[in-house]
């Protein structure tokens, strides 16, 4: 991202990194055996996981997070913002706007529920959504999942908040249709505009996009009905769907010009061109791979050891060879309260206010993007981003039934099952049992999370990057 941000400030959309004169001669330079040898030949230097395309070094990572970040950085002090620094800028501002979002929906699932309730959930969606991995593993491979879990936050916070029947707006702030609830028009573009910068950040978050359909539904069905009855103009009934639509053209269009400018095509990122462990121009994952992809991304079992750190990266043994990374376990095993979200299609009495729609889209998005990544991007922790903010948000209505029970209106006295005589609440000893089975479930994830950033197997172990901290916090458990 330096080099990027060194290449926008100078006003060209290629990299300044030395093109070997051998490499520039080879026919087709993507080929592994190609490149060792060149390799073997002195041809130095080769950037692993840079793209090389028409004779010049490029960076297949969405370029936004470059120019939120560190053009201005460059520009101001003159040189470039080190990457660990702008991945906790990007990891805080998630932590924040996910907290919000999750917030919100807790709000429209069971407006009663208690501040403790609410912080065990938001705790067990953020370490569901990766938030360990992120604030450990903080290199270039995480700005761009780091920058659209914050973007994709906001705007989805923002729609959540688009219904205005309880704020009053301006008149030219304000969309109806029909008897649906009235909507914000700035809300809209402002949600519209966030998720849509995900196409310069990580372009599988713009699959969010889809969740406006059932959060709008009812103001869909109206705007249609309306239309056909000719009750709303088509100058009126314009107005929401272009709140929405300008924005995103708005920031997607320079994103594709970029891309054009570079690879030739608005949708190449460039990311077939890497220099990686394979030739990518040619690369697929095996499908024979995909079952075992899709289990290990849900169902990776833990594997502990007797010693220090007590666990270890889990074995994902492949029918062939395809990319991998270690990874400790999976979303449904280090992270159990996920599981909930498999329950949401069971919960169909439980009242959601209306949300029910959007959460089941959460879910099926999240298994669209399971299957998506087992088959483009193969088996990688990282990956794990992409859902893993969507299951915790189909998992909340099952939660909060664990904790407050089934009937919201008296969830704020503690979600009891019944109530006595007295109007004093009464919980239940299975009310009680779910409570603690909850939080011990969340403290099961943290421990998790943070015993994973000391298993020696994984990539940037800390006993090969920081021995020091890695044997000082064995020390404390010597005699264990």
């Amino acid at each position: 991202y330096g080099h990027v941000a060194d290449a926008l400030v100078a006003g060209r959309p290629w990299l300044d990194l030395p093109v070997p004169e051998q490499l520039a001669a080879t026919e087709h330079p993507y080929d592994v055996a190609t490149r060792a040898q060149l390799l073997a030949n002195g041809a130095s230097p080769l950037y692993w996981d840079y793209a090389y395309y028409d004779g010049h070094w490029y960076s297949y990572f969405g370029v936004l997070p470059a120019v939120l970040l560190f053009v201005p950085y460059r520009l101001l002090a003159g040189h470039n913002l080190p990457t660990s620094a702008a991945e906790y800028i990007l990891v805080l501002l998630f932590i924040i706007f996910f907290s919000l979002l999750v917030l919100r929906v807790i709000h429209r699932v069971m407006p009663k529920t208690s501040v403790a309730a609410a912080s065990l959930v938001v705790v067990s969606s953020l370490v569901s959504a990766q938030m360990g991995y992120l604030l450990y593993r903080t290199n270039f491979y995480q700005i761009p999942f780091a920058a659209s879990l914050t973007l994709t936050s906001l705007g989805l916070w923002l729609w959540l908040g688009a219904d205005t029947s309880r704020r009053p707006l301006r008149p030219s702030d304000r969309w109806q249709a029909g008897d649906a609830k009235p909507l914000s028009l700035p809300r809209l573009a402002l949600g519209a505009l966030c998720i849509a910068a995900n196409f310069g950040c990580r372009p599988t978050f713009t699959l969010a996009a889809l969740l406006a359909f059932p959060l709008f539904w009812p103001q869909i069905r109206a705007l249609g009905t309306g239309l056909r009855t000719r009750r709303i103009k088509p100058l009126q009934a314009l107005r929401a769907p272009l709140a929405v639509i300008i924005p995103a053209i708005l920031v997607v269009t320079p994103l594709m010009a970029w891309n054009m400018v570079r690879f030739d095509s608005p949708f190449n990122f460039g990311n077939a061109y890497q220099f990686s462990i394979s030739d990518m121009t040619r690369y697929t994952t095996p499908s024979a791979d995909m079952p075992a992809n899709i289990w290990y991304y849900l169902f990776l079992p833990l594997r502990f050891m007797d010693r220090f750190p007590w666990l270890a990266g889990s074995p994902a043994p492949m029918p062939q060879w395809g990319y991998y990374e270690v990874m400790v376990g999976a979303i449904f095993t280090a992270t159990p309260l996920t599981l909930m979200a498999l329950a949401l299609p069971l919960l169909r009495r439980l009242e959601t206010h209306s949300m029910r729609p959007w959460l089941m889209s959460c879910l099926a998005v999240a298994a669209v993007l399971v299957v998506f990544d087992s088959r483009v991007g193969g088996l990688g922790w990282r990956y794990s981003a992409d859902f893993g903010w969507l299951i915790s948000l189909a998992s909340i209505p099952g939660l909060l039934w664990l904790v407050n029970g089934r009937e919201p209106s008296r969830s704020l006295a503690g979600a009891n099952d019944a109530a006595s005589g007295d109007g004093i609440a009464r919980v239940t000893p299975w009310r009680w049992l779910m409570r603690w089975v909850v939080m011990l479930a969340v403290l099961w994830a943290l421990g998790i999370a943070i015993l994973s950033c000391f298993v020696q197997s994984r990539s940037d172990s800390m006993i090969a990057n920081n021995p020091t901290l890695w044997h000082q916090v064995q020390s404390w458990f010597t005699l264990l």
